[in-house]
């Protein structure tokens, strides 16, 4: 059953085998940024740049350009204690 997988640029080119492998099997591939920043704190500037690496790289790598964004949100805190 295909799937939707959101990469993170830095990551889909440092596992290259992995990235093609996933669209060889038929997944649909989305954009995740190239280094996964907490958006909410850069500027358009930088999120241009953020999504343009990304394209970039599944164009020479896969020849695609993909047109899905999953925005990256930032990390959540796990050490909170109940209420």
């Amino acid at each position: 059953m295909p799937g939707t997988f959101f990469l993170i640029g830095i990551q889909a080119e440092k596992f290259g085998s992995l990235t093609k492998r996933i669209y060889r099997e038929g997944h649909e591939i989305g954009n995740h940024t190239f280094t996964h920043p907490d958006i909410s704190s850069i500027g358009s500037s930088y999120m241009r740049v953020e999504l343009n690496l990304t394209e970039q790289l599944f164009a020479s790598q896969l020849g695609i350009r993909s047109t899905l964004f999953g925005r990256p949100t930032p990390w959540m805190r796990t050490d909170t204690e109940d209420e």
